[in-house]
């Protein structure tokens, strides 16, 4: 790709924007956009071309980051629209307390991450319609770079690249210094910055921060300040987006059924670019964007401080019916395969008694689901979901092991159906390992 990382949105706009409108894919992406909107079929080859002249056309007019912006806002409206039943935003209160403490400085949006962009995107239009403040400048992964466009796009967008296929201590090191150095000096110069808690999307829906990131964080400060001292020095908010249905479930459900079996999965072709695709414009549900308060205190170590986030990050994710229906289910079918001759069905209390998930994961006494938070068309509405989205992932893990018999196909299909149950499980199992349900 001829973008750089080193190439600086405010310093190469030009450069950046005229490659974007010579690029080949532009019109290409518009088409699977409006490919996977709720516009009819007879009218998108209509809309395309309205759209791919209009975006060309705004392109060409924007003279800075500022009127880009404009354009990505404009596309996050349309992302809205198109993929979300509805936004609930929670939390501005404690933005605004933030803003009020920062002194010229800017905030640090530390935040979960299943899709590709709209996390960050998300955050930094609510910052701007909401708050009337500015967007934030937000990470992204280096294979962002692979693809042309995006890239580009991502530069443009106030993005700064984290580069994830480093080996070697020294060069890791290297990298920590350097992303450290660039999330703190847009601190300094009173930016506001997004960041994901965990190191590239989540595939399973667990949202547990790794302290790896906390500690690259604060590694420029390390030698100066204690993690305290430099929690008083920084503004740092949680951030948690919870959705009701997640676009890449099948997807990250066939990552998930091999990392499970450690074995390598062989991506097929354009596998990345389709999730980055269906986590923009494929269907969210209802979704939650949640800003917690800010993290202060002392903590002793990274795994306090990891904690003390968690509670925030883990503690504000919105839960659904679809979280409670896979957690339940799981938990009885793994129940089941231990020995308790005295258990009744009917009995409410032996009905959820899930004394584990997964023996890898978490183990229960106990678990009350309230079931009056879903009713059974809601169970319904997420069944048919969920078995349409797992005939669609077995193929793709057939086609890894090449001719499968029936036998094989339905031990694949169940080993799929558990991978994603699990993702839909995860908000519960992480609040019960809290102590919050």
């Amino acid at each position: 790709m001829d973008v750089t990382p080193e190439l600086n949105p405010e310093h190469d706009f030009e450069q950046l924007r005229d490659s974007m409108l010579d690029s080949p894919d532009l019109g290409d992406y518009v088409s699977r956009l409006v490919g996977k909107s709720r516009v009819p079929d007879f009218l998108k080859p209509r809309v395309v071309r309205y759209k791919s002249g209009k975006i060309r056309r705004l392109l060409t007019e924007a003279g800075d980051i500022d009127d880009f912006q404009e354009i990505v806002g404009r596309g996050v409206e349309f992302i809205i629209r198109e993929t979300l039943d509805d936004l609930n935003v929670l939390g501005l209160d404690n933005v605004e307390h933030a803003f009020d403490e920062a002194n010229g400085k800017g905030v640090l949006f530390l935040s979960t991450h299943s899709h590709a962009f709209t996390e960050a995107a998300l955050v930094s239009w609510i910052l701007k319609n909401y708050l009337q403040d500015n967007t934030a400048h937000s990470a992204f992964g280096d294979s962002f770079l692979e693809y042309d466009l995006i890239g580009k796009a991502a530069i443009l967008n106030k993005g700064f690249p984290v580069y994830r296929g480093v080996d070697g201590r020294d060069e890791l090191r290297a990298e920590s210094v350097r992303l450290s150095g660039v999330v703190n000096g847009l601190l300094e110069d009173g930016r506001h910055v997004w960041i994901a808690n965990q190191s590239g999307r989540t595939r399973s829906q667990d949202y547990r921060t790794r302290r790896s990131t906390l500690r690259t964080l604060h590694k420029q400060y390390e030698s100066r300040m204690s993690i305290g001292e430099w929690l008083d020095h920084v503004i740092l908010i949680p951030v948690t987006v919870s959705y009701e249905y997640v676009p890449n479930d099948y997807l990250f459900g066939v990552e998930e059924y091999w990392v499970h079996r450690k074995e390598k999965f062989e991506k097929p072709e354009g596998w990345d670019e389709t999730t980055y695709e269906n986590g923009l414009f494929g269907s969210n549900g209802l979704v939650h964007v949640m800003f917690g308060r800010r993290i202060q205190g002392l903590f002793g170590d990274y795994t306090e401080f990891r904690d003390e986030v968690d509670q925030e990050i883990l503690g504000n994710n919105v839960l659904t019916p679809g979280n409670y229906i896979a957690f339940n289910v799981l938990s009885d079918q793994l129940r089941s395969g231990i020995a308790e001759r005295r258990f009744d069905r009917s009995n409410e209390d032996h009905r959820y008694r899930g004394r584990r998930i997964d023996s890898n994961i978490v183990r229960y006494d106990h678990y009350d689901p309230r079931p009056d938070r879903y009713i059974r068309e809601e169970e319904i509405k997420f069944w048919e979901r969920f078995r349409e989205r797992t005939i669609k992932g077995r193929p793709i893990i057939e086609a890894q092991y090449g001719g499968v018999s029936r036998a094989k196909q339905l031990e694949i299909e169940r080993d799929l159906r558990t991978r994603m149950l699990l993702g839909y499980a995860h908000p519960v199992i992480n609040k019960r390992r809290l102590g919050l349900i």
